[in-house]
C-alpha cells in the first residue's frame, strides 16, 4: 500500500495519495511514517490543511480496530486545528472513512474538521472555503 505525500507550500496544503491494498499493519506503519515526516517539518506545515486521496485504492482489508489505531496516532500528531478532506469512492471506502471521521471527531474530540468527498475537486472547494460546511 504505497502512499505519496506532496507539500504544496503555496496553497498550504498536504496532499497524500494512497493506492493499492489497505491493510491494518501497513496503514499503521504509513501513518507513523507520515507523522514522523510531519514532525521534521512541523514549523512549516503546522497550519496546513490536508487531503487524503484514496481513489487509487484497490481493496480495503482494514478492521475497526485498525481505524481506531490510525485515528489515535493521527489525533496525537501535534498538528494545529485545520481541515482534513478524505476523498473516497462510495461503498466500503466511504463507510470506513465515515467510521474514521466519527471516531476522531466525536470520541477523541479531535483537532480537525473532517469532511468526506467523492472527488478531489469537491475536497478542494471545501478546504479553500471557510464558509462551506461538510
Amino acid at each position: 500500500m504505497p502512499t505519496h505525500h506532496h507539500f504544496d507550500h503555496q496553497s498550504k496544503l498536504i496532499l497524500t495519495y494512497w493506492e493499492g491494498d489497505i491493510k491494518d499493519d501497513e496503514s499503521i506503519q504509513a501513518i507513523n511514517n507520515y507523522v514522523s515526516d510531519l514532525h521534521s517539518k512541523i514549523d512549516t506545515v503546522n497550519s496546513y490543511n490536508e487531503i487524503l486521496n484514496f481513489l487509487a485504492v484497490t481493496s480495503i482489508q482494514i478492521t475497526p480496530s485498525g481505524i481506531k489505531t490510525v485515528a489515535n496516532i493521527a489525533n496525537n500528531s501535534g498538528l494545529s486545528n485545520n481541515k482534513l478532506a478524505i476523498v473516497v469512492r462510495s461503498g466500503i471506502a466511504f463507510s470506513f472513512a465515515k467510521m474514521y471521521q466519527v471516531y476522531r471527531t466525536r470520541l477523541l474530540k479531535g483537532n480537525k474538521d473532517i469532511g468526506i468527498f467523492n472527488s478531489h475537486d469537491e475536497a478542494l472547494i471545501w478546504i479553500n472555503d471557510p464558509i462551506v460546511e461538510n
